[in-house]
């Protein structure tokens, strides 16, 4: 509780109204990235850095995750990013 508080500089007496916004994380808020591609940009991308035996598979989940849009947030409280709908917070240890 002390956490949350000191991240919206509040103490236990400060009145929440209705339609007060809270932080509840110190995590950032994700950006779009600037630059858009088109699927079938992302198409090519995709079979140009994935292994060609991984090729069909990526791109598979890229549809289905992403239908191929990279720019996608998505998820409970918006927690899984791009192509693949990556779990930041989750994966993070191996992301990096």
């Amino acid at each position: 509780m002390r956490e949350l508080l000191a991240i919206n500089q509040a103490t236990p007496e400060t009145p929440i109204f209705i339609g007060d916004e809270l932080c509840i994380s110190v995590q950032p808020v994700v950006q779009r990235p600037a630059i858009t591609y088109t699927r079938k940009q992302v198409r090519s991308i995709i079979r140009e850095v994935w292994p060609d035996e991984l090729e069909e598979t990526a791109l598979f989940v890229a549809k289905r995750e992403s239908n191929l849009v990279h720019t996608v947030i998505g998820g409970k409280s918006n927690c899984c990013y791009g192509l693949f709908q990556m779990y930041w917070s989750v994966h993070r240890a191996w992301l990096v």
